[in-house]
């Protein structure tokens, strides 16, 4: 399937610095903007915008101006756009050494980044670069998910390693 990347500023400066960051191979919007314009059928581009980076989303963020604040050690960062926070995630394996707490992390692709999150409608991507743009990534099939508004774990231990995932799912 393809879709119409929404238009913004924001994104566009975030493609731009990933497009020169030569250990960067992709960044892809995840998460809700890209569930709610599966759902409603119009993007919502702020605030808080999720982006998943195949290379190093602290070397991206650091080409962005003004307001950025680096999360370590988990390979994240944020930068306060204009139009509003953009968060910035390596794509990443998780670890938890017990239930609750934090993770240990490992960069990895994009599959695996996708297949670390809690619930499959929030395992689909929107590719922005490379491109061409617009080719959504479902490899646990969200889409079809959403369709017959069901809710399914990605994994046995979703819950049990992040139990705030709980009070997401909750929400939807």
């Amino acid at each position: 399937m393809i879709l119409e990347p929404p238009e913004s500023a924001a994104l566009g400066a975030v493609v731009e610095a990933v497009s020169r960051e030569p250990r960067a191979r992709s960044v892809h919007l995840v998460g809700g903007a890209v569930r709610d314009r599966l759902l409603h059928g119009v993007w919502s581009t702020g605030p808080d915008l999720d982006l998943v980076i195949e290379g190093d989303a602290h070397a991206v963020a650091r080409r962005l101006p003004g307001d950025v604040v680096l999360h370590d050690p988990f390979g994240t960062a944020t930068w306060r756009s204009p139009e509003g926070d953009v968060d910035l995630v390596t794509a990443r394996t998780e670890n938890y050494a017990r239930p609750g707490a934090l993770p240990d992390v490992e960069p990895a692709d994009l599959g695996a980044d996708l297949l670390r999150r809690d619930v499959t409608l929030n395992a689909i991507a929107l590719r922005l670069w490379p491109l061409p743009a617009g080719v959504l990534v479902d490899p646990q099939g969200g889409v079809g998910d959403l369709q017959a508004r069901l809710l399914r774990a990605l994994h046995p231990r979703s819950f049990a390693d992040d139990p705030t995932r709980i009070v997401r799912l909750a929400r939807y």
